[in-house]
């Protein structure tokens, strides 16, 4: 066992005061590492709800036993935590070029875009869209595709699919 057996030990065996103990030392060691690592592109808000996230994942996944001990539990708990900001830093990166997308679409465009829409709706007919509804959405087979449509054979079920 590692430098770090006395911390597993105290959150799985001990008292609440020692579990308290060995949170804090987690606190102690890992918080002003990651807080810095967050402050480069975020706050230290972030930085606080972020590694109190990652100290309860830690947790649970410690009483669970999803946590193996192939890795000390400090370096286990910052890796949650830095994953927890990646992700955190992607979806604020996608909600932007949303937002730059939203911003950069005129109402000009919108209008012809409706008008491709319900061209695209007039051009598929009925039969192809309930083939396609009956494959993609019911999850059909061509055989039963075959059978409801009429169709010659599954082969010509296949072809028609495609068509469409």
């Amino acid at each position: 066992m590692n430098d770090e057996s006395w911390v597993i030990d105290a959150i799985l065996k001990g008292t609440e005061k020692d579990r308290k103990d060995a949170i804090g030392y987690l606190y102690d060691k890992c918080y002003s590492s990651f807080s810095k690592l967050v402050k480069k592109r975020g706050t230290e808000e972030q930085a606080e709800d972020l590694f109190q996230d990652g100290l309860s994942v830690m947790y649970n996944n410690l009483i669970s036993g999803v946590f193996r001990q192939q890795s000390r539990l400090s370096t286990y708990l910052i890796s949650i935590c830095k994953n927890r900001w990646l992700m955190e830093l992607r979806s604020q990166k996608e909600s932007v070029e949303l937002d730059e997308i939203a911003a950069s679409i005129d109402e000009e465009e919108l209008r012809i875009d409706i008008k491709a829409l319900k061209l695209l709706q007039q051009v598929l007919n009925t039969d192809c869209q309930a083939i396609l509804k009956a494959f993609y959405y019911d999850s059909k087979t061509m055989k039963e595709i075959r059978n409801q449509f009429s169709l010659g054979s599954e082969h010509a079920a296949k072809n028609k699919k495609l068509r469409c």
